[in-house]
Formats: structure tokens, C-alpha cells, sequence
């Protein structure tokens, strides 16, 4: 409904993409839904993106997006990222294009009564080009498998900024402790958006909430 009615969604993690597109060669949209945020990377000129999005119905509206704005240098998978090659199980509904996972819990507690069988591949099996990479990772739970497949790329050095949603009603603290390490490890800067603040060794006291990791 926001970006209907307004033309934007998400605005504050809107105006801090923008801020970072142009330090960035290439843009990967993890869990890119219809593709909000692969056409506004293209909107601001950079160069290549990739966006990844099992569900059927969010992917076809994607592609038919790409396609309406004639952007080229668009690469898009209508599969899973996570820390093993093969497929899942991926569990959606028809009411919420947002709602949709690889994790029983995360089914359970979206209410997600469909099961599809996926292909899902690590990142570092898919060659990307560009030297210079911004990434938004939103993938409802499944954010850890992500960056454990995703190791190589890290180690290459050619992330400059990631976008993160950190769910921590989704897998608890132990998973979400795991995902600040990984972002700790390959980033100078962790910056919790919702506080504005940089975390600290203390978890942020939302159950939900995005960061920015940057060089």
C-alpha cells in the first residue's frame, strides 16, 4: 500500500541505498520480491544486478518489472540462496507477496499453507560480475544459510555494503548472535537503522530490525 499510494517503500532503507549505490559496480537483491530494490539500483546507474526470488508469482511480476524499464544487465534466478546445493521445500501463501520461506518455523508462524520443492544454490557457485558489490539480503529467516554460502565472496573482498533484516523471532538469539559474527568478521561498520546507532556488543532490543554493514 505504501508504494502505491506514495512511490516508495521502506523509505529510510530506501535513502540509505541510494547513498550507497555509488560506491557499487553491482547490486545482489536477496529475497528482491518484485524487484523494489533491483530497479532502483538500476534507476542509479549501477551497472549489473542480480536478483534472486523462489516464489513464483513475485518473480514473474520481477522479470515482467525488468522488462517494462527496459534495464539491461539484469540477471534474474527464481531460486534460493543458501549454505547447500540442491533443492527445499518453500513454503508461501496467495495473500502476502512478502511472506514466504525455506524454514518450518517460519511457515508455522506465517501461516504459509503451500509447499513448492525449489532449487537453491550458494552464492559463491554463481559468477558475478563487477568489482565493486552492495548486497540487501531479506529472506525471512534463511539469512544465515545465505551468508554461510557466500564465504568465497566475503574473503574476495569486493562487498562494500550490505542490507540486512535481522529477525530474531524468526530463529532466536543463538542464529542471531551467528549472523552478527559473520557481518562483524567482513565489515568495519555495523549500523543499526531503527537506532540509528552503531551496535555495540549488546544486541538491539528490537525483535526485529535492519543493518547496515559497510567497509
Amino acid at each position: 500500500m505504501k508504494l502505491r499510494n506514495l512511490g516508495i517503500w521502506e523509505k529510510e532503507i530506501t535513502d540509505i541505498a541510494k547513498e550507497q549505490f555509488p560506491k557499487t559496480e553491482t547490486f545482489i537483491d536477496i529475497g528482491a520480491n518484485i524487484g523494489y530494490y533491483t530497479l532502483l539500483a538500476k534507476s542509479q546507474n549501477v551497472k549489473y544486478c542480480y536478483a534472486f526470488e523462489p516464489k513464483e508469482l513475485n518473480f514473474n511480476i520481477l522479470e515482467e518489472n525488468v522488462k517494462l524499464n527496459d534495464y539491461s544487465n539484469c540477471f534474474l534466478y527464481d531460486i534460493g540462496l543458501g549454505n547447500e546445493e540442491g533443492e527445499l521445500h518453500f513454503g508461501y501463501n496467495d495473500t502476502k507477496s512478502g511472506h514466504g520461506s525455506f524454514l518450518n518455523n517460519v511457515k508455522s508462524i506465517q501461516n504459509l499453507d503451500k509447499n513448492i520443492t525449489k532449487k537453491v544454490k550458494k552464492l559463491d557457485n554463481i559468477e558475478i560480475k563487477g568489482n565493486s558489490i552492495g548486497i540487501k539480503l531479506d529472506v525471512e529467516g534463511f539469512e544465515l544459510q545465505v551468508l554461510e554460502g557466500m564465504s568465497k565472496l566475503f574473503q574476495s573482498g569486493k562487498i562494500k555494503f550490505m542490507l540486512i533484516e535481522i529477525s530474531r523471532k524468526f530463529y532466536g538469539i543463538e542464529v542471531e548472535s551467528s549472523i552478527i559474527n559473520i557481518l562483524k568478521d567482513n565489515f568495519d561498520k555495523l549500523n543499526v537503522i531503527e537506532s540509528n546507532s552503531l551496535l555495540t556488543d549488546t544486541l538491539p532490543g528490537f525483535p526485529q530490525y535492519n543493518i547496515l554493514a559497510t567497509k
